[in-house]
């Protein structure tokens, strides 16, 4: 399967780490649906879900000045994390191949950088 990158939609949601993000599920995604019943419906499940709350965190930063901003940016980076965590099982249970997790670490770590930068930036403003 070709996983090529979605031009990135319009509006707020053209925030390249949102694009990024999506771009994870997306992949994730097509991974997911190949893990056997059990996982699908055990890991497979908390990863998607803990990819949308990513998802959702993202798009509230994206479009708020609020004061809560750095934390909600912060609690984003510790479901990142899950996420790194949760693919590494995935691979470690033989859920997933060993190419299809370089391409989602790669992916999280990118996304890693681009919210590490974004917290920073929270920070000094």
């Amino acid at each position: 399967m070709n996983y090529s990158v979605t031009p990135p939609p319009t509006g707020f949601l053209h925030a390249p780490i949102i694009h990024k993000i999506y771009d994870f599920y997306v992949l994730s995604h097509q991974c997911l649906r190949k893990f056997s019943r059990f996982e699908r419906y055990t890991l497979g499940e908390t990863i998607q879900g803990n990819n949308l709350q990513i998802i959702e965190i993202a798009i509230f930063c994206a479009t708020t000045k609020s004061q809560i901003k750095q934390e909600r940016l912060i609690s984003a980076s510790i479901k990142l994390d899950l996420s790194k965590l949760l693919i590494r099982l995935a691979y470690d249970t033989k859920s997933i191949n060993y190419q299809k997790y370089i391409q989602l670490e790669e992916k999280l770590q990118e996304i890693g950088r681009m919210l590490g930068g974004w917290i920073k930036s929270t920070h000094n403003s």
